[in-house]
């Protein structure tokens, strides 16, 4: 088989799988992504995601369509993922993004607002898949992204968003994974959201039939193949198309000659090379998915010139190849390298190529890479490092707003056989939670900041045990796991009483608690933060303080107060030149002016309000002005502007596909559709009643609604290949949906199904 070739094109990195002749076999989704290339070209945005086993040809078959599209006139760019666990946050989309001539916007790459974060993400994916639309004007654009099942969660999360917001552009995404390796929350729920979207089609390959695989093989050899040789070849391999190819070289006159498996086939071309150069290979393999002959002279200990024989060696041998760097030809050959090395050697060279790294002046930025392998190190290697680098890689994704990586890296580092000082597991443990509760895991958040709690008080450390109650500030943990304003006043009891940062946020903490919660001591705890925080005269405590004393009193007695603290939120926000600040500070106005029933002033608010809008781009900050808006149109009658202004905040809840509380929602389609009973508005009420049975889940038995529609198919007759059809799904996913139906409902056979369904109707 012909080598793998990287080529560098003027649109992109493009991975090449040089076939002998036509693609082989794959004619019928050759021509269905051209069809639906021609589909996004014209203005409906394509996703597709190729699936197959490892080396079944997602990738040649990716490469088909590109040459295609290129050769169209429409601009292609690639972008690899890698199963290092070093790789950086969204590194598949850095790769396409850079190919593009443009980046990633900063906010994902240089470190993000901690006010917010998830409206800064939001914003920042929504920035990305503007600039890849306006690049898909006029010609269109293809974007590949060859090995999602090794992308990270932040690039899962990007490509689900651009998938929702692709469908007017001239853009197809084209992704290939291999099915049999998807694991983990974040592949799965990616995976899931994208199924759900108009423009997506899945296409999985199978293995080749054994005409296919003849041909093939007569390809590669340059020599008729028998029949019977083909046939062989054939079950041998599945008719796996990268299969075929490294046993083709090896065919004798008989299948007798024919390996085991491609691995053995693998081995015997390791077996080839000299031994030093068999153990270079290896430690290559363990180091990356790129070869660096510098770093690997360094690891081994031996010359850069000696090194570069060896990779020359296996470039002979068909293992590597050599275009704009050196690389594996494929990742099943250094799979079946590195497992070739022994656990410990392993070890070793992970252990030296991260102190190598070490010391190189791009460290920092290459931290992730570095923890990852100071971790795979264990238990060789130095446990600090690991847990240093695993902190650092860990705080840059945070910044970066790649929260389920900066988890991980977090969680690494707590896990490492090390002991560390309280303070500092402390650290680790907040910055883990942090992690966790950006990205929407508040239970197991708050049950680390208990944890952080009681180390926290074991060391008589108040100043810790002040961090750990305000790191979930503003929000509520359902399961009582963990209470911040219980925290809080336990730690302003054993801090010193002079005036501090940390007691003005420990105060407006309990302020705030006690605003929510209806206790006595709201009005003087936020008054006693506010005159603190003013006397330390730093803006950020300030705000704290401010806020607090606005909840402190936000019922009607308190109104005039209300507008002289947005009145000192504004001359804060000027001074400071923070947005934020300014856009609290006009809401707050806006509000006290409506209570006071000053309404021309709060509306002349709302200009100024929308400017604020408008320079922070982020939703929430557009959903608080639309709020006003709606309710000012309501007021003066214009009721056409006042609804077209509530459609619009339905839609940016919807965009943020952020979850709510559908125990609430139920409750009031319940009293919606009291209400349109008892004004006899019959359709109002069917609307109300069907919204909330679909919150209510009425799927008896637990079942899906996917999983309800195939049980009705079931009970129709439909074998697993009709039901795929008519869903257009795989048969094997259909399969899967009657397997988990027989779970739920606890039957053995279809008929069960069919008798189950019956009894519904």
């Amino acid at each position: 088989m012909a080598p793998l070739v990287i080529r560098r094109t003027r649109s992109a990195w493009r991975y090449i799988v040089p076939c002998m002749g036509d693609l082989v076999g794959r004619a019928r989704e050759s021509e269905l992504l051209a069809t639906l290339l021609d589909q996004a070209v014209s203005g409906r945005g394509r996703v597709v995601l190729i699936a197959g086993e490892p080396g079944i040809g997602k990738t040649r078959l990716a490469q088909e369509i590109a040459m295609r599209a290129e050769a169209a006139g429409v601009r292609v760019s690639w972008g690899r993922a890698s199963d290092d666990e070093g790789s950086p946050p969204y590194w598949i989309f850095r790769q396409t993004a850079r190919a593009l001539g443009t980046a990633l916007p900063s906010a994902l790459t240089e470190g993000g607002t901690e006010s917010d974060s998830a409206a800064a993400r939001f914003e920042a994916f929504e920035e990305f898949t503007e600039r890849l639309g306006k690049i898909a004007e006029p010609r269109g654009l293809l974007v590949v992204l060859d090995d999602l099942h090794w992308a990270d969660a932040g690039s899962l999360g990007l490509l689900v968003h651009l998938a929702r917001g692709m469908a007017e552009t001239r853009l197809m995404l084209v992704a290939t994974y291999r099915d049999t390796e998807i694991g983990g929350a974040a592949p799965t729920a990616a995976l899931a959201a994208l199924a759900h979207e108009p423009g997506h089609t899945r296409i999985r390959l199978a293995g080749l039939p054994p005409p296919d695989v003849r041909r093939q093989l007569e390809l590669v050899t340059g020599r008729e193949v028998p029949a019977g040789v083909a046939a062989a070849v054939s079950r041998r391999t599945g008719g796996n198309p990268f299969f075929v190819n490294e046993l083709a070289p090896l065919l004798g006159a008989d299948t007798s000659t024919l390996p085991d498996g491609v691995l053995d086939s693998v081995r015997v071309r390791l077996a080839r090379l000299t031994g030093q150069s068999r153990e270079l290979v290896c430690t290559a393999a363990t180091l990356g998915d790129e070869l660096d002959p510098v770093a690997l002279a360094a690891v081994t200990d031996q010359p850069v010139e000696v090194v570069l024989g060896a990779l020359d060696e296996a470039g002979g041998a068909g293992l590597l190849t050599h275009a704009a760097g050196w690389r594996f030809r494929h990742d099943l050959i250094r799979e079946a390298a590195r497992a070739s090395l022994p656990t410990a050697a392993r070890a070793v060279a992970h252990a030296r190529l991260a102190a190598w790294l070490t010391d190189r002046p791009d460290a920092v930025e290459r931290a992730a890479e570095i923890a990852h392998h100071w971790l795979a190190a264990l238990p060789v290697g130095e446990p600090r490092q690991a847990v240093e680098w695993a902190e650092l890689a860990g705080d840059r994704a945070l910044a970066g707003l790649a929260w389920e990586q900066a988890a991980d890296f977090y969680r690494r580092a707590l896990a490492v056989d090390v002991k560390l000082p309280p303070g500092d597991r402390v650290r680790l443990l907040l910055r883990h939670s942090t992690a966790l509760i950006h990205n929407g895991d508040i239970r197991t958040a708050a049950t680390l900041l208990a944890r952080s709690a009681e180390i926290a008080r074991a060391a008589d450390d108040p100043y810790a045990l002040g961090a750990v109650a305000l790191a979930m500030e503003g929000m509520s943990d359902p399961w009582d796991t963990f209470t911040g304003e219980r925290l809080a006043a336990e730690a302003l009891a054993r801090l010193p009483t002079e005036d501090s940062p940390l007691r003005v946020r420990l105060l407006a903490l309990r302020a705030g608690e006690a605003g929510f919660t209806g206790g006595g001591d709201c009005d003087r705890i936020s008054a006693e933060a506010l005159a603190m925080a003013r006397r330390i005269g730093d803006g950020a405590v300030l705000r704290s303080a401010l806020r607090a004393r606005q909840m402190a009193r936000s019922g009607p007695d308190g109104v005039r107060e209300r507008l002289d603290l947005a009145d000192q939120m504004l001359v804060l926000g000027a001074t400071e030149h923070d947005d934020d600040t300014l856009l609290w500070g006009r809401l707050w106005r806006f509000d006290a002016l409506t209570m006071l029933g000053r309404l021309d002033e709060a509306e002349a608010e709302l200009a100024p309000m929308r400017q604020l809008t408008q320079r922070l781009r982020r939703p929430l900050a557009r959903w608080h002005y639309l709020r006003r808006t709606a309710a000012t149109a309501l007021s003066r009658g214009r009721f056409d502007e006042a609804v077209a202004d509530t459609r619009e905040l339905a839609r940016i809840l919807a965009r943020r596909r952020r979850p709510g509380d559908t125990d609430e929602a139920a409750a009031l389609c319940a009293s919606i559709g009291a209400a349109a009973a008892r004004l006899g508005m019959a359709p109002l009420v069917r609307r109300a009643d069907q919204l909330a049975g679909t919150l209510r889940g009425d799927r008896p038995s637990g079942l899906t609604r996917r999983e309800a529609e195939v049980a009705a198919h079931v009970a129709e007759g439909l074998t697993n290949r009709q039901i795929a059809s008519l869903l257009g799904i795989s048969e094997r996913t259909a399969e899967s949906h009657v397997q988990h139906i027989l779970a739920k409902l606890g039957s053995t056979n279809r008929t069960q199904i069919a008798a189950w369904v019956a009894e519904q109707r």
